[in-house]
């Protein structure tokens, strides 16, 4: 079917996703990589926001040029949330995990927060 501009329109239904896109796509521990996407992605804005090239970024975070690339193009599957953290603290952020008790009407859940900016990682 085409629209009054003679546009081909996609009549397909979709089916919402969830909070992860990650759970979706089925992966194993889906939590998990999103926390490993959302704290990769803070870090590759760091990396950015100090204006820093793929050397001397690799230098600072003591890793190989290549392995930054997989870093920054979300090949993570060879990094480690505990790397990762780590990177953050080489970039002079600190990395703080609060624990707090859910009420009685909630699951537990985890979060990431950025510069006030909460994102649920899973619940």
């Amino acid at each position: 079917m085409s629209n009054k501009w003679g546009v081909a329109q996609n009549r397909e239904k979709f089916t919402p996703g969830s909070e992860n896109v990650f759970a979706d796509l089925g992966f194993e521990e889906p939590a998990q990589m999103k926390l490993k996407a959302l704290t990769a992605g803070q870090i590759n804005s760091i990396i950015e926001d100090l204006h820093l090239s793929q050397n001397q970024a690799a230098e600072l975070l003591s890793v190989s040029p290549e392995t930054l690339t997989n870093l920054k193009t979300g090949k993570l599957f060879e990094f480690s949330l505990d790397a990762l953290l780590g990177f953050m603290i080489k970039l002079g952020l600190d990395v703080e995990i609060i624990f707090t008790p859910t009420s009685d009407d909630q699951r537990p859940s985890y979060f990431v927060t950025v510069e006030n900016k909460k994102t649920k990682v899973a619940t």
